[in-house]
């Protein structure tokens, strides 16, 4: 619509009168001849903040306060959730003529960025429950003295739990184990009759059970239980390695 420098809507385009007349919401006249200023300020209801916030800003643009104004805002129907962004500009030709004023439908994207709120919403609330999830396996591991492993068998490397670092006494933070660190701390006696009940255990997905010992950096030995399952693939592949 454009207005003049008094706020009178002087002539509206296609798109106006389509929208108004979908709408009910400008009358048969499309508010042409009418001031908007005075239309925006009178509103009641829903969105009356924003019309009265909108007239604010296309007076400033008119008395030449503002360059420009941009004001975004909800306009909801019975039947869908629609957005818009109004947008007011000077006229000029030598001097300030009056304003145009564009409505234009955000609807899309901002449903896409309801939707990204509440997508990232889920993934806090999942990444909490997961770690407290994890808290609650740490802290029952280590009560029991039970530390759990997992073995990539393709690349032979391993995540351990806490625990099971506690065991080995070795860091997390600065010490990423492979089967072959695992194995090189097997006691030298017992080493061969893991590494060789490991290799019999790929063959079928069952549960393997063995005792052996360990020996720490500082040289002492403990003596573990070690337990742990073969996962198959589709095509009956071990692919990893389940244990404690």
């Amino acid at each position: 619509a454009l207005l003049n420098r008094t706020g009178e809507i002087l002539v509206v385009n296609e798109s106006w009168r389509k929208f108004g007349a979908a709408n009910a919401i400008y009358g048969s006249d499309f508010f042409i001849g009418r001031n908007y200023l005075e239309i925006c300020e009178r509103a009641e209801g829903d969105c009356a903040e924003e019309a009265q916030a909108t007239a604010k800003g296309i007076r400033r643009v008119l008395q030449g306060d503002l360059p420009s104004f941009t004001l975004e805002y909800p306009c909801h129907s019975p039947t869908e959730q629609r957005w818009f962004r109004v947008m007011v500009t000077p006229l000029r030709s030598d001097r300030l003529a009056g304003a145009a004023v564009m409505h234009v439908d955000i609807t899309e994207r901002r449903l896409a960025e309801e939707a990204l709120r509440v997508s990232e919403q889920e993934q806090r609330q999942l990444a909490n429950a997961l770690a407290e999830e994890k808290a609650r396996l740490v802290a029952a591991q280590s009560v029991a003295k039970v530390g759990s492993w997992d073995t990539n068998l393709a690349r032979m490397d391993v995540i351990w739990s806490d625990e099971t670092h506690h065991i080995f006494g070795t860091d997390p933070a600065t010490f990423e184990p492979t089967h072959g660190d695992f194995l090189a701390r097997v006691h030298p006696e017992d080493r061969a009759g893991v590494a060789s009940a490991f290799d019999r255990s790929l063959q079928k997905a069952d549960t393997y059970k063995i005792e052996h010992r360990i020996v720490l950096a500082d040289g002492s030995i403990k003596s573990v239980e070690e337990r742990w399952r073969i996962i198959h693939d589709g095509s009956n592949r071990p692919t990893r390695a389940l244990g404690t």
